[in-house]
């Protein structure tokens, strides 16, 4: 891990639910909490120039983007990490709709060198896709570098590994895999992504 990228793209994973009130702010569900606390790790060891937080409304057009809530979160976890390091995409629904985001910003910025971030589960199928729309980039496993920080940050990463939330994510993806064989640019996912939000 010791060469240096010109950013870390980092995908958003979604909220805990919707507030109970439309003016409360959305928390992050623990794979973006993970995710994000993960890139403040490696941007502290100077691994990254930049940050790129990726992921829409996906609780609806009144709530923010997870991408907002992800720099906000880090900036409460990691005040010293300049707000001019972090570029955020707050339009994509799904993993398709990141790539495809992603790729302007990254044309935009001209970054060249590029890793990416996910929780280990969601990565190969995020590196497909990403290599699909012709984004190359290292992967990371969110929870492999988390857990390295602190027996605080191992529980956390715990509590994700043998939670209900994973097993459903495992099987999701297990899902979208044979999806991506057929649809390698993920129309489908992107449609039904769409229907479940509106």
């Amino acid at each position: 891990m010791t060469q240096k990228y010109d950013a870390l793209i980092v995908i958003g994973r979604g909220f805990k639910g919707k507030p109970k009130e439309l003016d409360e702010t959305p928390c992050l569900g623990l794979e973006s909490r993970i995710n994000v606390l993960s890139a403040g790790e490696l941007f502290n060891k100077s691994l990254a120039d930049k940050l790129i937080f990726t992921g829409g409304q996906t609780l609806g057009e009144q709530y923010p983007p997870e991408a907002e809530e992800m720099a906000r979160y880090l900036h409460r976890n990691y005040p010293d990490i300049s707000p001019d390091c972090i570029v955020t995409e707050g339009k994509s629904i799904d993993t398709p709709d990141n790539a495809e985001r992603v790729k302007s910003i990254l044309n935009k910025h001209g970054f060249g060198k590029l890793g990416l971030l996910a929780t280990g589960v969601h990565l190969p199928r995020a590196i497909k896709i990403f290599r699909t729309y012709g984004i190359n980039a290292d992967g990371f496993v969110s929870e492999n570098i988390l857990a390295q920080k602190s027996y605080r940050h191992a529980n956390l990463v715990k509590k994700y590994l043998f939670s209900a939330l994973k097993i459903g994510e495992e099987i999701e993806e297990a899902v979208l895999r044979g999806i991506n064989l057929i649809d390698p640019h993920g129309k489908i996912p992107r449609i039904i992504s769409k229907r479940i939000r509106k």
